[in-house]
């Protein structure tokens, strides 16, 4: 049970860490949608506030360097800290502002510590045209790309939310590359992160504690719970024991198994019954005939029988056969007991029967009456024929002459059906399907009362069909058997 308590536990403590991990993988792929918006925002509103300069002419592109140094150094948001300005034509390059982290950026030339790197990003192209009177036509193209960068110390690739080129009559004049805040280097929304990463570094250790406590909870319930179930379990083989009852707390699933550990026992009894029958039945029926040779031996032995007196003889014959017979049909049952697997296949129902019929003396089934309607039947064929066999040896024993019995062999819908009616009364409360029934309504009459239990297993068990008998009127029994047409 210690074994089965830190198992559970063990479980329970897996499934908090693993929803704990789904969680923080969910709250980064959110930050990280979040944070591409949030730079895609901002980068949108520089490339905005740029294509305004243009338009009003507040820009001109064509003032190199020293010009864009005075227009670009105005930074229009708080959420773009810097940029980084290549002029194409001089190759002369100036950075004004800092990096996401406030580390200030250098001021122009290639400095130490920079480094290439190559980054996606997204690229706005102005496309200014000067006309011959001195207008100017701006448009833009935009395009996500892959390009190399000098980055300065302190600069990562990430910190670029995008380069803004401005391309006049055809020649790339310079870029802008620019710098933005993440939402957590951001001053409001990086408080506000911070603070939040702050509760929830509080609340981990206080969730693992409380998880802890409900798994180690829920843990040794249900090993008292598993420990109660395996003792009912084990309780029903002890002989005399009271019918197991689930405790008045129990959760619905462990009420369930409860009922089904009652349902079990049941069974159990049931068939420990029926086990201490069969034994007391084939004793009985076993017995009958031993009595009868051992009556007659003793009688020969001490001389009030002949040996060779003819009736003797013939008693003796006869008892044998009974034993003999006896034996033999619990031996095929048993054998029968023993077969998992049938050969079905399709046969002419009309032949099948004349085949059925033919050991009996014509007497007999030329007074039966026979209603075939269908053509083939598919079962197999020696398991139903002996079947059969048995339910007419049981009606004849019931009507010798055949005057009232009909076989009926048809197909109603997903099943081939075969009824047997005769005349007949059933007694009350008797299985006939049980092997050894009837020994305790008609120990009065031969046979070791196994025909319907054969039936029982070739049809329910093997063919998974259904075998039934009842009392259909006064004085008239059917029994019929059903099995699965595929």
């Amino acid at each position: 049970m210690k074994r089965l308590f830190f198992t559970s536990l063990i479980t329970v403590l897996s499934v908090t860490l693993i929803t704990f991990l789904l969680a923080g993988i969910a709250i980064s792929a959110g930050y990280a949608a979040e944070e591409r918006q949030w730079k895609s925002e901002a980068y949108d509103e520089y490339v905005s506030y740029i294509g305004s300069m243009l338009e009003d002419g507040s820009f001109n592109v064509l003032g190199g360097p020293a010009g864009a140094r005075v227009k670009l150094q105005i930074l229009p948001t708080d959420k773009v800290t810097g940029l980084m300005y290549t002029d194409e034509s001089t190759g002369a390059s100036f950075a004004v502002g800092a990096t996401p982290i406030g580390l200030t950026l250098p001021d122009s030339g290639t400095q130490e510590g920079s480094r290439e790197a190559r980054i996606k990003l997204t690229e706005t192209r102005f496309l200014i045209t000067y006309t011959a009177y001195g207008q100017m036509d701006v448009t833009t193209e935009t395009e996500k790309k892959t390009v190399t960068v000098d980055l300065p110390r302190g600069v990562r690739g990430s910190d670029i939310a995008g380069s803004v080129s401005f391309i006049v009559n055809g020649t790339r004049k310079g870029t802008v590359y620019v710098l933005v805040h993440s939402p957590r280097t951001y001053t409001v929304s990086g408080e506000i992160l911070e603070d939040l990463l702050r509760y929830l570094l509080l609340i981990v250790p206080v969730a693992l504690l409380i998880s802890l406590i409900i798994a180690w909870v829920y843990s040794y319930r249900n090993t008292q719970r598993i420990a109660s179930i395996r003792s009912a379990l084990l309780s029903l083989t002890e002989p005399g024991h009271e019918s197991p009852s689930a405790p008045r707390e129990s959760i619905p699933f462990v009420r369930e198994i409860y009922t089904a550990i009652g349902e079990l026992d049941r069974t159990l009894r049931e068939n420990q019954k029926s086990r201490n029958e069969w034994l007391r039945t084939i004793s009985h029926d076993l017995n009958t005939p031993l009595t009868s040779l051992k009556i007659t031996i003793e009688g020969i032995r001490d001389g009030v029988f002949s040996p060779s007196d003819a009736q003797v003889l013939q008693n003796l014959i006869l008892g044998t056969a009974a034993l003999e017979s006896r034996v033999q049909a619990v031996t095929a049952y048993a054998k029968l007991e023993a077969i998992q697997e049938i050969n079905r296949a399709d046969f002419s129902a009309g032949e099948f029967v004349e085949d059925v019929l033919s050991p009996f003396p014509a007497a007999f089934t030329s007074k039966i009456k026979r209603e075939i309607n269908v053509q083939t039947i598919n079962a197999d064929y020696d398991l139903l024929k002996e079947a059969l066999t048995e339910l007419i040896r049981n009606a004849g024993s019931s009507d010798p002459d055949a005057s009232d019995i009909t076989l009926s062999i048809g197909c109603s819908g997903p099943t081939f059906d075969i009824s047997l009616t005769n005349a007949g009364t059933l007694p009350s409360d008797t299985d006939f399907f049980e092997p050894w029934a009837r020994g305790d309504w008609s120990r009065h009459e031969g046979g070791p009362g196994l025909g319907l239990a054969v039936v029982a297993r070739i049809i329910r068990t093997l063919h998974r069909g259904e075998a039934r008998i009842v009392q259909e009127s006064p004085g008239v029994v059917r029994v019929t058997i059903s099995w699965p047409v595929n």
